[in-house]
C-alpha cells in the first residue's frame, strides 16, 4: 500500500507531501488545482517505468506536441529535476526525471528574425539505490511525425532490484487499451468471467454478455439481434467496464480520474458500492478524483450502510499563500461530519 509520496517539480505540483493514505483516497478541490497531476504523480511513482511515463503523454493526447517534455516541468522550467518519492509497503522508492541540455534543439530563426523556442527532445529518467534502471528516453522528430527512442544507461551495474507495482491509470481523457488485454485474461477464466457480468448487470439489466469478435470488445443486449462495440456504448459504461475490470483481475492499485464522467448517479452508488466492498475483500487501494458533491455524499451513505470503518481518506488541493498547490487531509469521520452537517470541504 502507498503510504506517503513527496512530488517536487512536476507540472502544476512545486513541492508537495502527502501521507495517511488508505484504501479509498478521494482527492477533490476547485478546477485547475492539480488533481490530475496529482494522480499521474502517483502513477509514476508506482510504475517507474519510462515506457509508461509516456503513457501520461498519450493520454492527454500530447506526445507530438514541440512542448511535451517541457510540460512535465512545473513552470515549464527543465532545470528543476522531477522528484517523486514513495512509500510503498514500508519501503522507499526515489524517482528522479531531468533533462539533459546537450540534446536541446538549435535555435533558429524565423524569416522576421524572431528566434524560436528551444525544444526539450532528452529525458533522463533515473531511479535511486539500484530499485530500478536509469533510461534515457529520446523524442525524435521525422518529417511530419516523431518516435521515441529508450536507452538503459545503467545495464551492466549489479544488483540492480526490480520491483514492479501492478497500477492501472483510468483517464479522463480516453478509453484505457489496457482494458482489451484484463479482460481477454479475465475471459480465461469462467468465475472471474461470469462475476465480471454480474457486476456489468447492475449497471444495466439489459446486458445479456460481453464478448470479444475479431479483437473487438461487443456487448450483446438483450431483446437486440446485432452485438453492440463497446467504443458505441456510453462513456459511463466504458468507465465502469473498465474499473470492475481491473478489480477482478487484481490490479492492486486503481487510479480513476473524475469517477463520475458520463455516468447517472444511481450507477455511480453501485460503482462506489463495488469499490468498496471489493476493495476491502481484495485489500486494493484506489486514488480517485471528483467534485461531485452529490457523490460524496453518496460515498458517506455507502460508508454508513455497510458500516466500513477507517477505509477513507479525502484531500483538498488548493493554492496556498504562496500560489502553491497544498493539501488538506480528511479522515473518514471528519469527512463525515462535515458532508452529515452540509459543510463545503471542496474550496
Amino acid at each position: 500500500m502507498l503510504e506517503s509520496l513527496e512530488i517536487e517539480n512536476f507540472r502544476g505540483i512545486k513541492k508537495l507531501k502527502i501521507d495517511n493514505f488508505k484504501n479509498i483516497n478521494f482527492f477533490i478541490g476547485n478546477a485547475n488545482t492539480s488533481k490530475t497531476s496529482l494522480l499521474e504523480a502517483i502513477y509514476t511513482g508506482f510504475s517507474r517505468n519510462a515506457l509508461s511515463f509516456l503513457n501520461l503523454l498519450d493520454a492527454r493526447d500530447i506526445a507530438k506536441d514541440d512542448d511535451a517534455f517541457e510540460a512535465l516541468f512545473y513552470d515549464h522550467n527543465s532545470d528543476n529535476t522531477i522528484k517523486i518519492n514513495s512509500l510503498i509497503d514500508n519501503e522507499f522508492f526515489e524517482l528522479e526525471i531531468s533533462s539533459d541540455y546537450k540534446d536541446y534543439d538549435k535555435l533558429t530563426v524565423s524569416i522576421n528574425n524572431i528566434e524560436a523556442v528551444n525544444k526539450l527532445n532528452y529525458l533522463v529518467y533515473k531511479i535511486k539505490n539500484k530499485k530500478g534502471y536509469d533510461t534515457s528516453i529520446n523524442r525524435i522528430e521525422e518529417k511530419n511525425d516523431y518516435k521515441f527512442e529508450f536507452k538503459v544507461l545503467n545495464k551492466k551495474e549489479e544488483n540492480i532490484q526490480i520491483k514492479k507495482h501492478d497500477v492501472e491509470f483510468i483517464s479522463v481523457f480516453h478509453y484505457t487499451m489496457s482494458i482489451l488485454f484484463i479482460l481477454k485474461a479475465i475471459f480465461a477464466d469462467n468465475e472471474k468471467r461470469n462475476i465480471l457480468k454480474n457486476i456489468c448487470r447492475q449497471f444495466d439489466s439489459k446486458i445479456n454478455d460481453i464478448i470479444f469478435v475479431d479483437d473487438r470488445l461487443m456487448i450483446e443486449i438483450k431483446d437486440l439481434k446485432h452485438t453492440i462495440n463497446i467504443k458505441n456504448m456510453g462513456q459511463g459504461f466504458q468507465k465502469y467496464l473498465t474499473i470492475i475490470a481491473s478489480i477482478i483481475y487484481q490490479k492492486k492499485y486503481i487510479i480513476i480520474d473524475e469517477i463520475e464522467n458520463g455516468m447517472h448517479f444511481e450507477s455511480v452508488k453501485i460503482m462506489l458500492e463495488n469499490i468498496l466492498s471489493l476493495s476491502k475483500e481484495y485489500g486494493l487501494q484506489f486514488f480517485i478524483t471528483t467534485h461531485n458533491k452529490e457523490l460524496l455524499e453518496i460515498l458517506n451513505d455507502c460508508l454508513i450502510e455497510k458500516d466500513y470503518k477507517d477505509m477513507l481518506s479525502v484531500y483538498n488541493l488548493y493554492y496556498n499563500k504562496e500560489n502553491n498547490i497544498d493539501v488538506i487531509n480528511y479522515s473518514q469521520e471528519n469527512f463525515s461530519n462535515l458532508i452529515e452537517n452540509n459543510n463545503e470541504m471542496r474550496d
